[in-house]
């Protein structure tokens, strides 16, 4: 212990004596005389003791060679552990170190959950979140990052055609409520795309990376030539409550939603060129006494649908009155192309047909109320399941109507001569020149140019 206190005052010694030499010209040799007699003093004490050839030498005589790891015992007969583990010197300490110990006081640095992207394909990332109580335009200059739950109450959000946005993860959603409005008007040239972060930033989306977007409570929101992809993790990819007919729902895709694609709940909402690709719950849900005129809706089941999954339902006390509307699938894991429990339907110039465990329609009972069915100009085939389930549960329905068509094999489900200008049946459907059965007319496709997935449709 004496030992290790006289080193450290050698090295102090030394120290100091640097220190006044250089204030003075280093040409004076008597400062580095006065150096070379004080190192020699500390050498000649026995202190500095250490053979040239060893790294660490103990008061037990240990002697550990840098070019060998065995040891010399040379602790003349002193075979004490404790004895030599009392004389071991201690460890020599810099004086002038720096402390290694953790400062508690500064700000510890967290890892972020996502990655923090400043700039994304050459725009500036903003960020959506927590609660929007005052109007807000979106530009399309930049992106915009959904961070969480983002509720907008009472205001409105005009988004500008050809913005994107994405949400970070599964919880992150837009919510409309207390009469907040969302304008998102989109073209066929600049659509508006909500979509996930996997797919904008890493090109790898999936169903279910985010949540959706649900209007509640609302009036004069507008939905224009805008795509909702891979949403749908803990809600519908859009779900519109409680609202009425003065909002606008045109040239909507809903595409791979985890859940349902819309959900209508205690609204009057109409839709016009909307199409469904690849949902894995049901594609459009009506249910609460809601009420839906529908316009050319095209639904194609794919791989991602699941069992029973129907295109759309029909619950008790909701009536949905429809025209052009084109159900295919391509899987035979998918339910009934529409599905009433209770609900009722005016269907025109529609196709129902694909690979399906269901039929073609699936009609319930709620006790023994049954909705009302008006069945006009429609073709039916090549459901696995059958035309319709359970068997004659439309019979004092016009289902066997001869304007209605049954198909099987390879037949040419938009060849039916009997097609229903369906302005006749509303003035909220658009009236066409030529008439057509299916959500399309042949090489004049409302969603030609800003929907996805739908390249290899036939």
């Amino acid at each position: 212990m004496k030992k290790a206190l006289l080193k450290n005052f050698s090295f102090t010694l030394l120290s100091l004596s640097y220190i006044a030499c250089s204030d003075k010209d280093i040409s004076d040799t008597s400062n580095s005389t006065n150096i070379e007699n004080i190192i020699n003093e500390i050498n000649n004490s026995g202190l500095n003791n250490k053979d040239e050839n060893t790294t660490n030498s103990g008061s037990n005589g240990n002697i550990i060679d840098k070019n060998s790891s065995e040891t010399t015992n040379n602790n003349n007969g002193n075979n004490n552990p404790q004895e030599a583990q009392e004389t071991i010197d201690s460890p020599y300490i810099n004086p002038l170190q720096p402390s290694t110990e953790a400062n508690l006081s500064l700000p510890k640095y967290i890892e972020p959950a996502t990655p923090q992207i400043q700039t994304l394909n050459g725009k500036t990332v903003k960020t959506l979140s927590g609660e929007i109580t005052n109007d807000l335009t979106i530009s399309s200059q930049y992106l915009w990052k959904i961070s969480g739950e983002v509720k907008i109450i009472g205001s409105s959000i005009s988004i500008e055609e050809g913005t994107i946005l994405y949400a970070i993860d599964k919880n992150s959603s837009l919510i409309f409520s207390n009469g907040a409005k969302i304008i998102a008007v989109g073209s066929k040239t600049k659509p508006i795309i909500f979509s996930s972060l996997a797919d904008i930033y890493l090109k790898d989306g999936n169903s279910g990376d985010w949540g959706g977007i649900s209007i509640i409570n609302s009036e004069d929101s507008i939905l224009k030539y805008s795509l909702i992809k891979y949403a749908g993790y803990n809600r519908s990819a859009i779900k519109i409550e409680s609202s009425n007919e003065t909002n606008i729902i045109e040239n909507i895709e809903i595409y791979r939603s985890f859940n349902d694609g819309i959900e209508l709940s205690s609204s009057l909402i109409n839709l016009r060129n909307i199409a469904f690709i690849q949902i894995k719950g049901d594609s459009l849900v009506l249910k609460n006494g809601s009420t839906s005129k529908a316009q050319n809706l095209l639904v194609v089941q794919g791989d991602e649908v699941s069992i029973e999954s129907s295109a759309v339902q029909i619950d008790f006390g909701s009536n949905f009155i429809a025209t052009n509307i084109e159900i295919l699938s391509k899987n035979k894991s998918a339910g009934s192309g529409i599905y009433s429990k209770g609900g009722s339907i005016h269907l025109i110039n529609s196709i129902i047909t694909g690979e399906r465990t269901g039929s073609c329609i699936q009609w319930e009972t709620v006790g023994a109320l049954s909705g009302k069915a008006n069945f006009q100009s429609n073709s039916f085939g090549n459901c696995s399941g059958g035309f319709i389930s359970p068997a004659n549960s439309l019979s004092s329905s016009n289902i066997n109507d001869l304007s209605n068509i049954f198909h099987s094999g390879g037949d040419d489900l938009r060849n039916n001569s009997a097609v229903i200008n369906p302005y006749s049946i509303d003035n909220w459907f658009d009236e066409y020149n030529n008439l057509y059965m299916g959500s399309y007319i042949e090489n004049k496709t409302w969603f030609e140019n800003w929907t996805i997935g739908l390249e290899d449709l036939d």
